[in-house]
Formats: structure tokens, sequence, C-alpha cells
């Protein structure tokens, strides 16, 4: 399974995994972000798209409720088995 890590503000991390915990989680020491959707990808960069999108769909979501908090993609690792 793929898994897209974060950098950005810890304060952000800890309400997206407060809010989003069946994706957003702290593991590997890192706040990443897992989404079943990532299995379909086949590359890096086809990952790394869907991630920053995803992401910026669930900081939209705060930002309607007067949330702004800034996070991004930092990499995308493919999680051994």
């Amino acid at each position: 399974m793929w898994y897209a890590t974060l950098v950005g503000e810890k304060e952000c991390f800890e309400c997206l995994k407060n809010n989003f915990s069946d994706y957003i989680k702290f593991k590997y020491g890192n706040y990443i972000i897992e989404y079943p959707k990532f299995n379909s990808c086949t590359t890096h960069g086809e990952v790394f798209r869907y991630a920053r999108k995803f992401l910026k769909t669930l900081l939209a979501i705060f930002k309607v409720n007067d949330v702004h908090c800034q996070a991004n993609i930092n990499t995308v690792t493919l999680k051994p088995y």
C-alpha cells in the first residue's frame, strides 16, 4: 500500500488526524495519508498527484469551517509488506 508523508504545521496534522482518522495517521515517525484509492496507482507521481488533490479537499473542508492550516505532501512511499 502506498502512503504519503505530510509537511507543515504539527497542529494542522493533529487536527487532520482527529477529524479524518481513517486516512491521516501518525506512523513511521511522520504524519501520513493512507488512502485505499492509492492502491490503483502504479507510480510515485500518480500517488503524489492524487495525495495532493485529496489533501487539498480535506483542507478545503476545514476552511469552510473557518479552520485554516498549512500542510502539503512531502514524499510518497510504497509500504513494505
